[in-house]
């Protein structure tokens, strides 16, 4: 699917980097992706600039050229030159802002001089610089936000992002005139101008429903959410908000793991064993509802593991509802089946040995949900492991 892409924008953190580590995989799916097509890593953080980001990803093994990066800080600063020239500012954030402001030509001056606030992350901030920016606006300073992201991921967890602070200010009557950072249409055209291609050529990569892929799709970008950031399955129906694909991380969609939305509905689940680990997966009710229902209430399942080729069985006792009404009590499989990524249900007798007469084509088999994460983990597994399926 990735072919039909000639560009590709990604956010990072959540994408390719959480806190100072690279996520699984990164490095190597983003060269996969340079190799289809021209890349820009468009991030709201504007605590860094381009030669600042660059360098931040290069000491966690993702190597990037400045040229290859647009954080919200050089957003921010190309605007305002692009519409009003230089300008006088004051900086309510961090370095990457005074840097690209200034390789932009604007002057940073004290704050009661200013014609701009320009306001982005700030772990340094105090009441006194919220005090500074007050007294600025109340002389008629306008305000620039570089985003108003509410939180900010960190191995640790979350963290105040900018728009914590944007919030303070909104809160003391002052509202940003303008907002850069995405979901802004501002922050996406400034890419699509430097990689020189229309909307329907570039495919957007974020963690985010509300930034990354709502603002990418009012421009008419196809989006691919991964979900090893902010956003998790059940975040989908609640926003609703549809991606054009799901990946588990970047890795998975770089190797083609594309998945298609999310059903309404979806449950996410955890296939764990200790020989390969954790992969996540979901059960989707509008493929087989009073299955998935059934299912769904016999979770958490313990069973031990058959292999026939590729395929792994989850071979357990299950009790379920078939779709035209028979209850089914007796030894049962859940599976995962490769050629199409799926979870599915197996009625009839569980594989003893790897003769496949005794699992397929004699057993009725329904399609429960799909594996999200990467489908090589599960070829760690060997016949006798023990396995769980469990609510994630």
């Amino acid at each position: 699917m990735l072919e039909r892409y000639r560009g590709f924008l990604l956010d990072i953190d959540g994408v390719l980097v959480r806190g100072g580590q690279a996520l699984p995989g990164a490095a190597e799916a983003l060269d996969l992706l340079r190799a289809r097509g021209r890349v820009l890593l468009l991030t709201n953080n504007s605590t860094r600039s381009r030669a600042g980001t660059a360098e931040r990803l290069r000491r966690a093994g993702i190597p990037a050229a400045p040229e290859e990066v647009l954080p919200s800080s050089y957003v921010a600063a190309q605007f305002l030159r692009g519409r009003y020239g230089p300008v006088r500012y004051w900086c309510l954030g961090e370095e990457g802002i005074r840097e690209e402001m200034g390789a932009a030509g604007h002057v940073l001056v004290p704050p009661e001089e200013a014609e701009w606030i320009v306001v982005g992350m700030d772990r340094e901030l105090t009441y006194a610089k919220l005090a500074q920016a007050l007294r600025a606006l109340l002389r008629g300073a306008r305000l620039l936000a570089t985003n108003e992201d509410p939180t900010f991921p960190t191995p640790e967890g979350l963290v105040p992002g900018a728009g914590a602070i944007v919030g303070a200010l909104r809160g003391m009557g002052f509202p940003p005139e303008v907002v850069v950072g995405k979901p802004s249409p501002i922050a996406f055209q400034v890419a699509l101008e430097l990689l020189g291609l229309p909307p329907q050529a570039v495919l957007m990569i974020g963690d985010r429903l509300d930034t990354d892929i709502a603002g990418a799709q009012a421009l008419g970008l196809d989006t691919a959410l991964v979900l090893s950031g902010v956003t998790r399955p059940a975040d989908l129906e609640r926003a609703g908000i549809r991606p054009t694909y799901v990946a588990q991380d970047l890795r998975c969609l770089a190797q083609e793991g594309l998945l298609g939305p999310l059903e309404s509905g979806a449950m996410e689940v955890l296939i764990r064993s200790p020989r390969m680990g954790e992969v996540r997966a979901v059960l989707e009710e509008g493929r087989a509802p009073k299955t998935v229902a059934a299912l769904r209430r016999a979770l958490p399942l313990k069973a031990v593991a058959r292999r026939w080729g590729q395929e792994v069985y989850f071979a357990t006792p299950v009790a379920v509802e078939l779709e035209g009404g028979a209850e089914v009590v007796e030894k049962g499989a859940i599976g995962y089946w490769p050629p199409g990524r799926a979870l599915c249900l197996f009625f009839g007798p569980t594989p003893a040995s790897r003769n496949p007469q005794e699992i397929r084509p004699a057993s009725p088999v329904t399609v429960v949900g799909r594996v999200l994460g990467d489908p090589a983990a599960l070829d760690r597994i060997q016949d006798g492991d023990p396995i769980e399926v469990l609510p994630a």
